[in-house]
């Protein structure tokens, strides 16, 4: 949804137009967190091997906030014929997190699917893999930097 308003200023004899763009972003995806000890490579390799996925790396995603940038690991999945594109993000860098609010979680697991997904059963499977200390599913919609997760 968005919001356009337009407000005017009379500012001796001109006046001055204002436009107000609101847009309210859709968080439409799942989101897991993951704890685990290991680096984001082992991590992708773990994954493939235990759910069948095809993780790529790609370049790190760059997050801006206050006055520092943070480059994080970044692994697609991406499956064409069932359109599904899970992504495997490190969510803690030297420079800073990609949601500091969750500080305790390792990396984040972003699911986005057009057509069915089984939700519990890949949950289940991820908590199974021998170098995941823990597994949480995470409601987007409640976090105060949900924006970072917003990305192509």
């Amino acid at each position: 949804m968005s919001l356009i308003s337009v407000s005017c200023t009379l500012i001796g004899y001109f006046y001055i137009m204002k436009h107000l763009l609101s847009v309210e972003l859709e968080f439409d995806f799942l989101l897991f967190g993951l704890s685990c000890h290991e680096r984001e490579y082992r991590l992708a390799w773990y994954i493939n091997k235990e759910l069948g996925l095809l993780f790529t790396c790609e370049e790190d995603l760059k997050v801006h906030q206050k006055s520092v940038e943070s480059a994080h690991a970044f692994y697609r999945h991406f499956d064409e014929e069932s359109e599904l594109q899970i992504v495997l993000l490190q969510n803690r860098s030297s420079e800073g997190w990609v949601l500091p609010e969750l500080k305790e979680i390792d990396f984040f697991i972003k699911v986005e699917s057009d057509g069915e997904f089984e939700e519990e059963d890949f949950f289940q499977r991820l908590k199974k893999i021998p170098v995941v200390n823990a597994c949480f599913k995470v409601d987007p919609n409640k976090l105060k930097n949900r924006e970072n997760l917003i990305f192509d």
